[in-house]
């Protein structure tokens, strides 16, 4: 199981999923899992917010990002 979180730039957590991974990858490939998916939430502020995925360890992957307010 790999919980995904969105937080904004202070750490607060926006949305949390979990997804079941499992290694589907060729036997001669590294193992590890790929994943695509959309992640949907509220973003009230312009600024960096963060994709974070976590496994039984901790966080195994971080992904920042930045929204604007696009052009008018």
């Amino acid at each position: 199981m790999i919980e995904l979180r969105v937080l904004d730039k202070t750490g607060n957590v926006l949305t949390l999923m979990q997804i079941d991974a499992r290694n589907v990858r060729e036997p001669d490939y590294p193992p590890g899992c790929d994943i695509s998916m959309s992640v949907r939430f509220l973003a009230e502020k312009e600024g960096i917010y963060e994709i974070q995925a976590l496994g039984m360890e901790g966080v195994i992957a971080r992904y920042p990002f930045y929204i604007g307010k696009g052009n008018k």
